[in-house]
């Protein structure tokens, strides 16, 4: 990646950095050309080939830019420490989904990557998401167990942070037009399986 792309002002990156999500949001990485991208955001393709060598690296940016994003609303150290695993989990899946609405072909650009079939791709999505995502969620579930918490209430970490993917999966409509009223919804949807004593 040629630095020079820092330099631009940021208006200007994120047109160009859009022009790609929404690109790749709405097609397969094998169908979506730098030339779509470069039309989208306005700019020669020899333009968009000086600041990204080649299609591999500036999917992967786009993918490594989004998963970096998302990893900033992961609770921090002091948050891992709340008794309230639920809070736990509100407070993270609000600053994704409010995240996701801003930038809704984010959103849409991460659910087609986690289902991408490229060979070229995958190794490089497994480390991105392993550096950015599966460790620090790991080493939340670690504080937790440090805080003396039981090895259960670790356990319900993992199992509402997989609930919370599927419903983003499934409502991606909802989460950009109104992720509150979202939210509202999955917390109900936890409050109900507590109340059944599934969680």
């Amino acid at each position: 990646m040629n630095d020079r792309f820092f330099l631009l002002d940021d208006k200007r990156q994120e047109q160009i950095l859009n022009a790609g999500y929404k690109g790749f949001a709405q097609n397969t990485y094998a169908k979506t050309s730098m030339s779509m991208v470069a039309e989208e955001a306005g700019i020669s393709k020899s333009l968009l080939f000086h600041y990204f060598l080649n299609k591999k690296e500036f999917y992967l940016y786009l993918y490594e830019r989004a998963v970096m994003q998302i990893k900033e609303t992961l609770p921090d150290e002091a948050g891992a420490g709340e008794e309230d695993l639920l809070e736990l989990l509100t407070e993270h899946i609000g600053k994704k989904w409010k995240l996701l609405k801003e930038n809704p072909f984010m959103l849409q650009f991460m659910n087609r990557a986690y289902y991408e079939k490229e060979e070229e791709l995958q190794k490089d999505l497994r480390e991105i998401t392993n550096q950015y995502m599966t460790k620090p969620i790991e080493e939340i579930i670690y504080r937790i167990q440090s805080k003396g918490r039981a090895q259960t209430d670790s356990e319900l970490v993992k199992v509402l942070f997989y609930l919370s993917e599927g419903f983003a999966l499934m409502n991606k409509e909802k989460i950009q037009e109104n992720p509150e009223d979202a939210i509202e919804e999955f917390i109900s949807m936890i409050r109900l399986l507590r109340v059944k004593n599934i969680l």
